[in-house]
């Protein structure tokens, strides 16, 4: 039925392919080979100008390459049919005797997870150019396209791609807070400890279909980057491309893409919708798609600022309209004007612990931050309300005195709800970092993260003020580290590969959680007016550039003219280990525990412990166990039956309630 489909929808939109505007002459770049008119309207007015001045392409934006796709998809089977005219320019200035296709989905599949998310090509043909001699499977995540005779730099090849694939079908409790906690600590869900994040999956009314194309390789330091997928971190960076997608859905199902939706919807089949969308200059491709999702929008000058979200989460969806257009506001005046007309904020299934996922134009936020952690019936939940009555109990702030549990609850909520604005910030930000400003985030992490944290908490800093936003920023961003260190975790330098990071908690602890402080500590010493300027100088230099951090790092000193004090800070920040010093935390996690329950439940806590001879942070340990080490040790974490029989040991020696 979903090949059926498919070949319909092709037969639909045979009639609607782009066409050629021009064929090369002499010695000069040769033309597109396609229009690139209709796909602009996701450029905002000036916007191609800029790229095309900014990278000098050849033959401007329509020298970028072009996927012109027609997708299926069967939610209620959980599976996809694609294919796609690649229009190719080989611009690597050497003949190309192949060509990389990475097959991001199958990551979990490559490291060894069962039962995850499949994506294969199943044929490709040259269309133009030199023909396709073999289809080379590599590796779960690679296939090459070998040519009969390679491509001559500067020439196009045109070639037909079709694939197919299977969606992760998503466990009822997906978007329950406590679940996704116990499955970022590998706690139930076994396997390596690798996650696709729900990237291509159905679950809770919500298809997510990310990345889930056989994509071109990008190419960066005169070689195309094929590197196999590492256990944490980012799955993928790409090289701007442009866009044409035809998606067709169940009917009564509706779609939202990081392109520009067109206006018209046909239909196929017996009543399946057809959704065209069109963009330029993106680094990748996303959609959502659900039989009830909703959207809201408002007007940020010329961009159009949308949330999509499931019809029952419409008030937490309302929420992520305003937080995303404030923050893209924000950032607009502090790093420059964004390049497209749409930003979507869009309600997604997400596992194995991400709050959310940036794509050009699109972000994902994870559904957990939709829904109130009070009603959850976890046996996470179960515990923290047993810790929350046991504070109460004790007249300490988790528990709020007498009726604590209740207030306690509402904290709770609240706390979510101000985290999934903070999650929220953070990858409008990424619109940026790595967005605009590319980088490889398998070998330079440092470079996108660590701004997207500082810029999130610039964000709620304006929106909350600074008083009240400092708990939450350190809780966001200092906590990471504090947690790490108390757990037994060392300091190290964040300038490093992700493979170079034993564990996922190491790297959350040094690059989300330390190296954002080099960003406040830079303005300490330029001074707020100087440091913005270098900021918006950096980020002006290598709008749309895929860039190393050494890279960032000579922008930033040339846009705050020349000062020595953004090398002795970079140094400090990204390649030594001064993070206790620098952060006030150590390994004794008094500080880190004292931030996230306060003084005075700190100090209760204290007592309660003491009890049974330990410290709160040898309760801490026991309930999270020795997470900081090695790759392995991540799935070591906290085993609630055993954690919940302490904390009734604790309760019962103290003759509480």
């Amino acid at each position: 039925m979903i090949m059926a489909l498919l070949s319909g929808l092709l037969c639909l939109c045979a009639c609607q392919k782009i066409t050629s505007s021009g064929k090369a002459r002499g010695a000069s770049p040769p033309a597109a080979p396609y229009d690139v008119k209709p796909l602009l309207q996701l450029l905002r007015p000036g916007e191609q100008a800029r790229i095309e001045r900014q990278l000098k392409l050849p033959g401007g934006l329509g020298g970028l390459p072009l996927y012109e796709m027609d997708l299926a998809l069967d939610v209620s089977g959980s599976r996809l049919a694609g294919s796609y005219i690649l229009h190719y320019p080989n611009r690597t200035g050497k003949p190309l005797a192949s060509l990389p296709l990475l097959l991001h989905p199958n990551a979990p599949l490559e490291l060894g997870v069962k039962h995850a998310a499949e994506l294969k090509v199943t044929a490709a043909k040259t269309l133009k150019g030199p023909a396709v001699a073999a289809v080379e499977n590599k590796r779960p995540t690679l296939v090459e396209l070998r040519f009969a005779r390679p491509l001559p730099p500067g020439k196009w090849v045109k070639l037909r791609v079709t694939f197919e694939g299977r969606m992760r079908r998503l466990p009822s409790d997906s978007n329950d807070i406590f679940a996704q906690a116990l499955s970022s600590l590998g706690v139930g869900g076994g396997g390596t400890g690798a996650s696709d994040y729900g990237l291509l999956a159905v679950g809770d009314g919500i298809a997510t279909v990310a990345s889930a194309y056989p994509m071109v390789a990008p190419h960066l330091g005169g070689k195309f980057d094929t590197d196999s997928p590492g256990l944490f971190g980012d799955l993928a960076y790409n090289d701007l491309a442009n866009f044409r997608l035809r998606t067709t859905v169940p009917a009564g199902h509706t779609i939202a893409t990081n392109l520009v939706e067109l206006p018209k919807v046909k239909k196929i089949g017996t009543g399946q919708p057809v959704f065209t969308s069109v963009g330029a200059a993106v680094r990748d491709l996303v959609l959502v798609a659900g039989h009830d999702l909703r959207r809201s929008s408002r007007r940020l000058g010329p961009v159009r600022v949308s949330s999509i979200y499931r019809a029952e989460d419409v008030a937490a969806g309302r929420r992520m309209l305003a937080t995303t257009a404030q923050a893209l506001a924000l950032y607009q005046q502090r790093f420059g004007p964004y390049p497209y007309t749409e930003m979507d904020v869009a309600e997604a299934t997400l596992v194995g612990g991400a709050g959310g996922v940036e794509f050009p134009g699109m972000v994902l936020v994870a559904g957990m931050f939709y829904r109130k952690p009070s009603r959850s019936s976890n046996p996470l939940a179960m515990l923290t309300r047993l810790m929350g009555n046991l504070g109460g109990a004790l007249g300490g702030a988790a528990g709020d005195g007498a009726g604590g549990a209740g207030k306690g609850s509402t904290r709770m909520d609240r706390m979510v709800t101000e985290m999934g604005a903070f999650v929220t910030a953070h990858e409008v930000a990424h619109q940026y970092f790595a967005g605009l400003v590319g980088s490889d985030c398998r070998n330079h992490p440092a470079v996108d993260e660590p701004l997207a944290q500082f810029a999130a908490a610039e964000y709620m800093k304006a929106s909350m003020g600074q008083r009240r936003a400092r708990r939450l920023v350190a809780m966001n961003i200092k906590a990471n580290y504090g947690i790490y260190r108390m757990l037994g975790g060392d300091d190290m330098p964040a300038a490093q590969p992700l493979s170079q990071f034993p564990s996922a908690l190491a790297y959350a602890a040094i690059v989300y959680g330390k190296a954002p402080y080099f960003y406040h500590a830079l303005r300490d010493r330029l001074g707020a007016a100087r440091f913005n300027k270098a900021l918006r100088h950096a980020v002006d230099s290598n709008r749309f550039k895929l860039i190393t951090l050494d890279d960032w790092l000579r922008s930033l000193r040339r846009g705050a003219g020349g000062s020595p004090e953004v090398d002795r800070l970079a140094r400090r920040y990204f390649h030594e280990r001064h993070g206790d010093e620098d952060l006030g935390v150590d390994g004794s996690g008094d500080a880190v525990l004292t931030l996230m329950m306060g003084k005075e439940t700190m100090a209760q806590l204290k007592q309660g412990t003491a009890v049974l001879g330990m410290k709160p942070a040898d309760l801490f340990r026991m309930l999270m166990g020795k997470m900081a080490g090695g790759v392995g040790s991540t799935r070591q974490g906290l085993d609630p039956p055993d954690s919940l029989r302490q904390l009734e040991k604790m309760q019962k020696q103290l003759k509480l309630p």
